[in-house]
């Protein structure tokens, strides 16, 4: 990810090292990964064997000795040497600890490259829609305005940045080097009443344990369901490495009980998706407990409904907080700093409605990303019923008026702009939208506003998120397309 910084700023120029210099490094870490993640899920599948073997017969005969014990000190190496121990002494309630412990280790292992996999793969797809917007680059670089690679198709990623990848380094480095305490707790905590928590690193386990318990019996369920998952696995265990460390889970605990009331039934992905610590992209979540100011919290507890209607109180409550165009003003690091200074531009009043919404207790909040060239906006979105189909409802925190747009159709014409927007307002040249992933948001769908190819969505697939399995690129609008000119940029005085 550092070779961000070496990306040009001219339009075609950015264009060319995207999809020239920088999709060779994303190709080629794909490429090293395939193997791995093979050899990684096969371990895992031998280790999941052995635990079940272990498990059901009690035949404690089933591993051979090595003649070379393993010397590494990865938490995988740990438990296997624990396990050797405990079959060469015929200790059985030890063996099946330890043989479970060795499979929820190398499933967390090979999770990690799954996870890489479906990363590099959303960003390689994200380059393949950049380039089906190649039209917005050229006609950016032929006009003499200023822009903004942020405000390019495609930039969403930069906004990231790395924290997706980061987070596969930073758990990665928990597993070939944990910590004292981490050794120190494997395998010693009674679990037979809850064995869902061996998914868990072993520090994180008590966290786990006591998040569940905020919840009914139902939907403890669906939270057991989630440690075992792929993708949903690894995921976990960051949302309660951020939450022990910053002294929120009292917090989440409070939210996870508004989740509780207002869910008869649950999916996984909408349990996982309450807990994100990241309202929007890379701008938020800083510092990681930034959802849980007392004044958010308490408004949302305000606020809370069903999704729909939560959602559209949210948008109306962070509108509301900005009390004019006066108040417009980006920059602000965290939403405290927005709520002290009643001040926020369209990325924090985005992060503001997300946290709002999740707070109430309602999961699946997405980000639009709309790239104008020369400026950008952000907007929220989140799934209702419509006509009998889901649909992805807009919210935008500068638009007082009640949302009606639905994603990508909101889109088909350009972008209408808030009523009195004080910015400069470019050309919608694409719109993007952006999904949970594993610390950030990461690329999921993308729809070609202007240009040679004008009409087209694009869809990336994300195996661990509902209706988003397959990826598939079709024209879902036949025209006519809005013009790619300049004669329609229009400025509004500042403060009308």
């Amino acid at each position: 990810m550092a070779a961000y910084g070496d990306a040009p700023d001219a339009p075609m120029a950015l264009y060319h090292w995207s999809q020239e210099t920088f999709r060779p490094i994303l190709q080629a870490e794909q490429d090293r990964n395939t193997s791995a993640l093979a050899k990684a899920e096969e371990l895992a599948a031998l280790a999941m064997e052995l635990a079940s073997r272990i498990r059901e017969t009690g035949d404690v005969s089933v591993l051979q000795p090595v003649d070379d014990s393993v010397a590494s000190p990865a938490w995988p190496a740990e438990c296997l040497r624990r396990l050797e121990s405990a079959l060469a002494t015929g200790n059985l309630s030890s063996s099946k600890i330890w043989a479970e412990e060795l499979a929820a280790a190398t499933f967390a292992l090979a999770d990690l490259h799954r996870w890489l996999d479906v990363l590099l793969s959303s960003h390689l797809a994200s380059l393949d829609f950049q380039a089906r917007c190649r039209t917005a680059f050229t006609r950016m670089d032929s006009t003499e305005q200023e822009g903004t690679h942020l405000c390019l198709p495609a930039a969403g990623q930069m906004i990231a940045w790395g924290e997706n990848y980061l987070e596969v380094e930073h758990q990665s480095e928990g597993l070939f080097r944990p910590s004292t305490t981490a050794v120190t707790l494997g395998g010693s905590l009674d679990l037979s009443r809850v064995p869902a928590a061996r998914w868990m690193p072993p520090d994180l386990r008590e966290a786990f344990l006591s998040l569940r318990s905020h919840l009914s019996p139902a939907i403890q369920a669906v939270w057991d369901q989630a440690a075992a998952m792929p993708f949903e696995r690894t995921y976990l265990a960051n949302m309660l490495f951020r939450n022990v460390s910053c002294n929120s889970l009292a917090q989440l605990g409070l939210v996870l009980e508004r989740f509780d009331r207002s869910h008869e039934t649950a999916t996984v992905a909408e349990l996982m998706d309450v807990l994100f610590y990241r309202a929007g992209l890379h701008s938020s979540g800083f510092p990681w407990s930034a959802r849980y100011d007392s004044r958010i919290l308490d408004a949302a507890g305000a606020i809370s409904a069903d999704r729909e209607l939560t959602a559209l109180r949210a948008q109306h409550l962070a509108n509301s907080l900005l009390k004019g165009w006066a108040n417009y003003a980006g920059g602000l690091a965290t939403l405290s700093q927005a709520l002290d200074t009643g001040k926020f531009d369209c990325v924090s009043g985005t992060d503001l409605i997300g946290a709002l919404y999740r707070n109430a207790g309602q999961g699946e909040y997405f980000v639009v990303r709309l790239n104008c060239g020369t400026i950008g906006h952000s907007v929220g979105a989140v799934p209702v019923e419509r006509d009998g189909e889901r649909q992805l409802l807009i919210l935008d925190s500068l638009n007082p008026l009640s949302p009606s747009g639905t994603w990508p159709s909101a889109y088909f014409h350009g972008l209408a702009w808030p009523q009195g927007y004080p910015g400069n307002r470019g050309l919608l040249l694409s719109a993007e939208l952006y999904a949970r992933g594993l610390d950030g948001y990461v690329f999921s769908e993308g729809y070609v506003v202007r240009g040679e190819n004008a009409g087209q969505w694009v869809r990336v697939a994300l195996p661990y998120l509902p209706g988003c399995e397959r990826a598939d690129c079709v024209r879902v609008f036949a025209g006519p397309y809005p013009p790619i000119s300049i004669s329609d940029v229009s400025r509004t005085p500042a403060n009308p």
